[in-house]
């Protein structure tokens, strides 16, 4: 990325939807500074899910680990299961943490994101949710919501059987 104005508009637009006060600060920080080699590095990409899950350097950007990026990821990961996985919704998941920096704001973050998804799926996509999911994922689970709401009505007029 070598167009600055376009690094700084990227960075300014990442850092205005950032939750958490202190990556905010840290990328105004790295702007105030003009550290071009730092920003490029932190918006060259988007951290990626590998065989140990969603992992990387704890700061502010795209290519960092965050509570921006993990509500990203979490609202991507729901809206496929909700699109693939049937019944994902009454399913549900666990969310776990463990003693590394930030676990506990990571696995708040994860789970506030799911309850809003579930939300936002009996609400018609509440507009909490703008700038966290695509337009694909807003529709694949718009699709897995009706596809839901159709099975449960389904199965709420099915006689129970007796145990």
């Amino acid at each position: 990325m070598s167009d600055r104005s376009e690094l700084i508009r990227r960075a300014d637009a990442w850092s205005a939807a950032d939750p958490d006060e202190t990556t905010r600060a840290e990328l105004q920080k790295l702007l105030t500074s003009e550290d071009f080699a730092e920003l490029e590095d932190r918006f060259a990409g988007t951290l990626e899910f590998g065989t140990a899950g969603l992992r990387g350097v704890v700061g502010a950007g795209p290519n960092r680990m965050n509570r921006a990026v993990v509500r990203s990821a979490t609202a991507g990961l729901a809206a496929y299961l909700l699109a693939t996985v049937p019944d994902a919704a009454r399913r549900g998941v666990v969310v776990a943490r463990d003693g590394r920096r930030m676990s506990k704001e990571f696995a708040e973050d994860t789970a506030a994101v799911r309850k809003e998804m579930t939300e936002a799926v009996r609400t018609a996509f509440d507009k909490k949710l703008d700038g966290i999911l695509s337009n694909d994922q807003k529709a694949a689970v718009k699709k897995a919501a009706e596809e839901e709401a159709k099975r449960a009505a389904e199965n709420k007029n099915k006689p129970k059987p007796n145990k």
